[in-house]
């Protein structure tokens, strides 16, 4: 009886061995099917989250250099806007040179044929009073008591003369002196403008630049951000995946040791 109780006993240790074993190799088999899965789904998340990566930095990259190649077009724009309005200007003062030699050659044209007709005129009223005073001259000489006195009518005409002659070198001195000054200040007017053309286009050119500059600083450090985030993702997950792998193996070790 008792040798029957202590083979019954001998035989359910080892039907309970053999289910212990049974069930361990049955945990290590679901543990590594687990472990398997778990690794498979971690590969094809980072694969998933490294193509999404690349895919990114790539898109990110090339909206960086379409961003960039603009915003250098923008400015060659317009430093060529710049020296455009920098040739427009040479151009106006040459053009500005030329009228103001044109119309002060032909200024110079007019005061020299005013001054011709002025010896015209002086040299008439010269031969003139000779004349009048060859007249006067006769009379003295050969008195008339029957001719009317013409002395003081004489000298009135000479004055009358000369008044006249007086009179119109005012009026052209003083027309002269009124062109030159309207020439003048349209000259500085015309340098104004250009003045203030070149201003502008200078402070443009600066403000164009400024925003390039800012605009640039914007995208990479935009892109830098993104770039960061990215791998901070892709470090948790490996860090994830090391810390579940490692708990993993101390259960198994668990498991052996029960």
């Amino acid at each position: 009886m008792e040798e029957a109780f202590e083979n019954e006993k001998k035989e359910m240790k080892q039907m309970w061995e053999k289910c212990k074993l049974d069930t361990i190799n049955q945990i290590e088999e679901d543990w590594t099917e687990k472990m398997k899965n778990e690794n498979t789904k971690s590969e094809i998340l980072k694969e998933e989250l490294q193509g999404n990566y690349e895919a990114k930095m790539k898109q990110m990259k090339l909206k960086f250099k379409a961003e960039k190649a603009d915003l250098e077009n923008r400015l060659a724009d317009a430093i060529s806007d710049a020296n455009s309005l920098a040739e427009a200007k040479k151009e106006i003062e040459a053009a500005l040179e030329e009228d103001y030699r044109r119309k002060l050659q032909k200024e110079k044209e007019n005061i020299e044929s005013t001054l011709q007709g002025l010896r015209k005129e002086i040299g008439r009223l010269q031969e003139h009073r000779k004349q009048l005073q060859s007249q006067m001259s006769n009379r003295e000489s050969h008195p008339n008591v029957n001719a009317p006195p013409s002395l003081d009518t004489n000298s009135q005409v000479l004055a009358k003369l000369d008044n006249e002659y007086q009179e119109h070198m005012k009026r052209e001195k003083e027309q002269h002196e009124g062109r030159m000054k309207e020439m003048a200040e349209e000259i500085d007017r015309l340098h104004d403008d250009l003045s203030g053309i070149k201003t502008k286009a200078r402070q443009e050119k600066s403000r164009v630049k400024a925003e390039f500059e800012r605009e640039r600083e914007e995208i990479e450090e935009q892109f830098e951000k993104e770039r960061n985030e990215w791998r901070e993702r892709m470090n948790v997950i490996t860090t994830c995946n090391q810390e579940s792998s490692k708990e993993d193996q101390l259960i198994l070790k668990d498991v052996h040791v029960t």
